[in-house]
């Protein structure tokens, strides 16, 4: 039978995702764990740049569609790219303007960049694989 590599990471990823040895394992050896998307397998962010905003890691909030996100906050985010412009209107950090976040690689929407002279990026927890709150 044959198999692919890509069948072989996938199935590997999630042996990994269900018993937590790819966090662990990695942490002990010194090695960065890399967040990446979930649709492509780009790599995003780190586990390193997690931040705290206004006292949390995670947030949950409703945009004016209705629609509910919940984020984890980071410090830096090489793997996306910014779409659109930047507005203040509708914004979850009083004070921060906003711009839509999507993979560098696949385009996906992954979040946005919040901007008040700081920047920090907020990466929607269902879009990430090796993300762990």
């Amino acid at each position: 039978m044959n198999y692919s590599p890509f069948q072989f990471l996938d199935a590997t990823s999630k042996f990994r995702e269900k018993t937590g040895l790819e966090t662990t394992d990695r942490k002990k050896a010194g090695h960065e764990q890399a967040i990446i998307c979930k649709s492509c397998g780009h790599r995003i962010t780190s586990e390193s740049a997690k931040i705290m905003v206004n006292n949390s890691h995670v947030h949950t909030f409703m945009n004016p569609s209705g629609i509910v996100y919940t984020f984890g906050c980071f410090q830096d985010a090489p793997g996306i790219i910014t779409a659109g412009t930047a507005t203040s209107e509708y914004t979850w950090f009083p004070g921060h303007s906003w711009q839509i976040l999507i993979c560098a690689n696949c385009r996906e929407h992954l979040g946005w960049m919040f901007r008040n002279g700081d920047t920090f990026f907020a990466l929607i927890v269902g879009k990430l694989t090796n993300y762990s709150s």
